[in-house]
């Protein structure tokens, strides 16, 4: 492999694990004010099973981007690596979530509506993104020359220009 595909390549990874730090960080400021407000309203038990299927949706996240990366990296993959981060995350992930909904003290929908919050963080900003650029969204001036149209400021008296 060439040093220019490797430099390409890691752009790439920077780029795109940018993306995903972006993500983790909306998901934790999310996550830590739904957290609060389940506390205050619904009580503490919601509160630590929003908050723990939260953290193991991230962090189910994490794992998935590094196996990801691992899994597709140009030339020598390195499978020892990769089993660890698998035999890492199947017990701490799963394992993690099974104990959570297990436990009879945290509501299973709180459990499963924590772990969902990352999926909610990436559908609402790729939503986001698409309103931004329909241009649905931008400011248009009156253009001369269309009598009557809608957008064309009214006169003082009334009156539209003509």
């Amino acid at each position: 492999m060439s040093s220019r595909d490797e430099t390409m390549q890691d752009a790439a990874a920077g780029r795109n694990l940018w993306v995903i730090r972006r993500l983790l960080v909306a998901t934790a400021c999310l996550g830590g004010i739904a957290t609060l407000a389940a506390w205050a309203y619904l009580g503490w038990p919601w509160a630590l099973g929003f908050a723990g299927g939260a953290l193991i949706g991230v962090l189910n996240l994490v794992f998935l981007t590094v196996l990801a990366r691992e899994v597709l990296r140009l030339g020598r993959r390195r499978g020892g690596r990769i089993a660890a981060l698998l035999a890492l995350k199947l017990p701490l992930v799963y394992g993690g979530l099974a104990a959570l909904l297990l436990w009879e003290t945290t509501p299973l929908v709180a459990v499963v509506m924590g772990f969902s919050l990352v999926l909610l963080v990436i559908v609402l900003r790729a939503a986001g993104r698409a309103l931004i650029e329909s241009g649905l969204f931008t400011a248009t001036a009156p253009r001369a020359g269309r009598e009557g149209q809608a957008g064309d400021a009214p006169r003082p008296g009334g009156a539209r220009q003509g």
